[in-house]
């Protein structure tokens, strides 16, 4: 199981990962210094747009000051949830099971709040597309 997350969005609100249980989530830790990181970003996005009403949420964990997510964020047009901190995202990414601290590092909670993959480094469009389809909440009953 996916540990409880705590963390503060961009208006200081604090926000925790259960908000979006039943839903598919890809929480995603990023920096605005991350060139990766930024690479990967308007695909995320896309994928939020696409698959966003069949139940995925992508969430944006920064581990970067508030002010520079606060103008970076809008900067990149990013829509989903932006979380932020310093020692609180280390102490998150650790609690989602990163042992080496490097950026981008995501994880995919299924929408029981299961942990179904982790990834460091950037996905590839195919592998993240596959990811999410296999995991998607199912729907009806």
């Amino acid at each position: 199981m996916a540990p409880e997350i705590t963390l503060n969005d961009l208006t200081g609100t604090p926000r925790q990962l259960s908000e979006w249980r039943g839903k598919l989530i890809l929480v995603n830790f990023w920096a605005t210094w991350c060139a990766p990181c930024l690479h990967e970003i308007p695909m995320l996005m896309d994928m939020q747009q696409q698959y966003g009403g069949r139940g995925l949420q992508v969430v944006g964990a920064a581990m970067d000051e508030v002010e520079a997510v606060r103008i970076g964020a809008p900067r990149l047009g990013i829509q989903y949830p932006v979380l932020v901190g310093d020692s609180e995202i280390i102490n998150a990414m650790q609690a989602l099971g990163d042992q080496l601290g490097a950026l981008p590092y995501s994880v995919l909670i299924n929408a029981n709040g299961m942990i179904v993959s982790r990834k460091h480094g950037e996905f590839e469009r195919d592998e993240l597309i596959q990811l999410i389809e296999q995991n998607l909440p199912t729907t009806g009953g």
